[in-house]
């Protein structure tokens, strides 16, 4: 099977979606963390799911092959990348769509049931990112754990040269900047075993394609909205997943149980923040029964669909 690219026009922005798996199953979208990079890393997780579920993953507006046509808040925002979700539902013609999200993209599926809980089927949420800044604080703090303090203080001097290089818009060295914050550093925080942490970081830095621009935008849209009090009422089948070693406050799981009181919470231990690289049975056996236990063939939306997707190229 191959990952077959969808295009879609809008007036602010061109988004990518690829389609994987059989067409007649349920369909499943899964949602990227960042914010700021691309689909890639979730390929290997919807080989995983394409059994059972048509499995669609997209790169947000602004990252990887989607485009948007000016970085400001009028086109970044969290209206429009919860609307994008929407306007994916309604071109697969879904009256409601089952969702899984990973850190930032987990955040994401959440704000969409809230404002959206009509149209979610079905919510996995795994390694879900800080949705307070008390629990923003905790992951700050939770990053710099396995460091020595030469290792802060080295830490602490890339993120400054980062944030030169974003001044500087000089995208190639805030890239090589990132990369080495993120292969040497912030894995040994994500990962239960240094083993996995190095796998993955080797993965990231072959497949880089993260835009900078995105998340300094988008994130102070999100942080205005207050979710507790926008989950009130709300009503859809939710799984949260957390590895016992994520350095996110897993006891954010319980936060939101506390308003939607029908929340599965899965914790698995001897895993960090990807917990499908280090623990995939447990893993994809939790999630597996939740999303086949909730997920149903929908029926076809009759209503017309705007705007219409542009021509598929390859």
């Amino acid at each position: 099977m191959t990952f077959n690219p969808h295009y879609l026009g809008t007036p602010e922005a061109t988004l990518v979606y690829y389609t994987y798996g059989n067409a007649d199953n349920p369909p499943l979208l899964l949602i990227n963390g960042g914010p700021g990079d691309d689909h890639q890393y979730l390929r290997s997780v919807a080989e995983h799911y394409a059994d059972s579920f048509y499995c669609i993953l997209y790169d947000q507006r602004g990252c990887g092959k989607s485009t948007a046509s000016s970085y400001n808040q009028t086109v970044i925002n969290i209206v429009h990348f919860m609307a994008d979700i929407d306007r994916i539902r309604r071109y697969l013609r879904v009256e409601r769509l089952a969702l899984w999200g990973h850190s930032w993209g987990a955040m994401l599926a959440l704000y969409y049931g809230a404002f959206y809980p009509d149209k979610v089927q079905s919510m996995v949420l795994v390694g879900m990112g800080p949705l307070s800044e008390a629990a923003r604080q905790v992951a700050k703090t939770n990053l710099l754990k396995p460091l020595s303090a030469i290792e802060r203080q080295a830490y602490a001097d890339l993120r400054a040269q980062r944030q030169q290089a974003f001044a500087a818009e000089d995208w190639k060295h805030h890239a090589q900047l990132h990369i080495v914050q993120l292969t040497q550093y912030n894995v040994r925080a994500w990962f239960y075993s240094p083993q996995n942490a190095t796998r993955f970081a080797e993965d990231f830095a072959a497949n880089y394609n993260y835009n900078p621009q995105v998340a300094p935008l988008l994130l102070p849209t999100v942080r205005h909205i207050d979710i507790f009090s926008k989950l009130q009422d709300k009503h859809f089948p939710l799984q949260i997943v957390y590895g016992y070693q994520d350095f996110e406050p897993i006891t954010q799981a319980y936060q939101v149980q506390a308003v939607l009181p029908s929340a599965e919470l899965c914790f698995i231990n001897q895993a960090g923040h990807i917990p499908w690289y280090e623990q995939p049975d447990t893993f994809y056996a939790q999630t597996n029964a939740f999303l086949k236990h909730h997920i149903a063939k929908i029926e076809p939306e009759v209503a017309e669909l705007e705007p219409e997707e542009v021509e598929e190229s390859s």
